[in-house]
């Protein structure tokens, strides 16, 4: 009997192992980089958008909502923008919504930050992306 036909099988046996663990591993490695990076555009999705929801409610001054939970939020909310990291781009929508957070906190001096406060840095974080 040749021995040959088996080293034939086994060889491809043992590429078919190698090729299927190395697209494995490889393959998540992208599908998490992919995720990680949908995630955090998510993420800053879900900020600007509630950066601009706190501030349409803070300006409505409607009583029917609670004016230190949407304080609360709006710092909240610039605070986790200025710990955004990465390269992203931001756009006009997001720009014109940090103009209006900054003109509502500029209108209402009991809301005066420090000038070394995070949230200032989630006001300027279009100018750095």
């Amino acid at each position: 009997m040749n021995k040959r036909p088996w080293l034939i099988h086994v060889l491809w046996f043992l590429g078919v192992l190698v090729s299927g663990g190395l697209g494995y591993y490889l393959g998540g490695q992208t599908v998490g980089s992919v995720l990680g990076r949908l995630y955090m555009q998510n993420r800053r999705s879900f900020q600007f958008a509630d950066i601009a929801m706190t501030v349409t409610a803070l300006e409505k001054a409607d009583p029917a909502f609670s004016r230190r939970r949407d304080i609360d939020r709006l710092r909240f909310s610039l605070l986790n923008l200025a710990y955004q990291d990465g390269e992203w781009k931001c756009t006009e929508n997001d720009r014109r919504i940090l103009v209006r957070a900054k003109t509502w906190l500029e209108a209402n001096p009991d809301q005066q930050l420090s000038p070394d406060s995070p949230v200032l840095d989630g006001l300027r974080i279009c100018d750095a992306h």
